[in-house]
């Protein structure tokens, strides 16, 4: 620690301190942001994201500097790492920052300086004690909403924002997805359930929270969510869900809660609810025409994967998966052909 730094917790900072020290977890990241300044016009880079020392107490940070050094700590640092901030601002909220950032504990937020500011790993064997934080939840329990009610709401609750408590019960693949305006983005949908309804689509426009969520295993995985933006999709009718710089990821919280619904996931959740490692191939490139009973002859005869096009009509489809069905291999294919089929028409 530098001469004269003092070291303060969360919930002893105020306005006019300086040359402190606060150390805190990680618990959420935003992605840098190119913003011209009124005063001046010229190119400011920010780079935000939130941490918190105790159960209770949650601070977001703004990173001000040049865009090489905002997208560097952005990507030096991850969620979940136990950090030093040297020589940072006290600035009061205004309730500005609340907009575009997670709910804070603080009035207060705390801004680094490229020139005057450090960010540096905390000590690795301290930083053990830090580490119970990622698996407390942001938002109290009364605050958590069902999907059922989610959905039943039709198009009222489109616009706002939500806690919830949910299991995960498919990952799928990260989509990499140009822009109107022409950037490219990373997109990972997965669908979370619940005791009340099977099936709500979460979307993730993050690529770090993207890889964290290719981590996520079905029926074990239960998340909270903080501040989870919902909006209306007109192409599939139905309320869906959307990770917003507001939203606050709690992995495998550590409550009677999601535990109740982690044994419920495990008992009913079956069917398609597994992340599936399975060699989709262009479906253009798919030329052999089948029929059911030789699908069901050559799934017998050879271990491997196939494809091929099936002319059939469905005559039942259990997309929601809470009634008992087992599925072999090569069922598990024709069904995700038929999803990748449909959302390409």
């Amino acid at each position: 620690m530098n001469t004269g730094v003092m070291k303060l917790k969360l919930n002893s900072i105020f306005p006019g301190t300086t040359n402190i020290l606060v150390v805190g977890i990680i618990i959420a990241k935003q992605n840098p942001k190119v913003i011209v300044s009124k005063q001046d016009n010229k190119e400011k880079s920010v780079f935000s994201f939130t941490i918190r020392d105790s159960p209770e107490d949650v601070v977001n940070i703004s990173v001000w500097g040049s865009n090489a050094y905002t997208t560097r700590l952005y990507n030096d640092f991850k969620i979940g790492d136990v950090v030093d901030l040297v020589n940072s601002n006290v600035t009061y909220n205004m309730g500005i920052k609340d907009k575009y950032m997670p709910k804070s504990s603080s009035p207060f937020y705390l801004t680094l300086n490229e020139m005057s500011s450090q960010m540096l790993l905390h000590d690795v064997h301290d930083s053990l004690k830090y580490k119970y934080l990622l698996r407390i939840p942001t938002c109290p329990r009364h605050m958590y909403i069902n999907i059922e009610d989610i959905h039943s709401s039709g198009k009222e609750m489109s616009g706002k924002f939500c806690c919830l408590l949910a299991a995960v019960r498919c990952v799928k693949f990260t989509k990499l997805i140009k822009t109107k305006v022409g950037k490219e983005a990373f997109l990972k949908e997965i669908i979370v359930m619940d005791k009340t309804y099977p099936t709500l689509v979460v979307r993730i426009w993050d690529k770090e929270l993207s890889e964290r969520a290719a981590q996520w295993i079905p029926k074990k995985t239960i998340l909270s969510f903080s501040n989870l933006y919902l909006e209306w999709n007109v192409f599939k009718r139905s309320m869906t869900a959307v990770v917003s710089n507001k939203t606050i990821i709690t992995e495998d919280p550590i409550t009677n809660e999601a535990n109740d619904l982690k044994n419920y996931a495990n008992t009913h959740l079956t069917g398609l609810s597994t992340k599936l490692n399975i060699n989709i191939p262009n479906l253009s490139t798919i030329t052999d025409i089948m029929t059911c009973k030789r699908v069901l002859v050559k799934s017998n005869e050879i271990s491997r994967q196939f494809t091929a096009i099936l002319y059939a009509i469905v005559s039942k489809f259990n997309i929601d998966g809470l009634s008992p069905l087992v599925l072999t291999k090569w069922q598990v294919i024709l069904l995700l052909l038929i999803e990748i089929v449909i959302n390409s028409s």
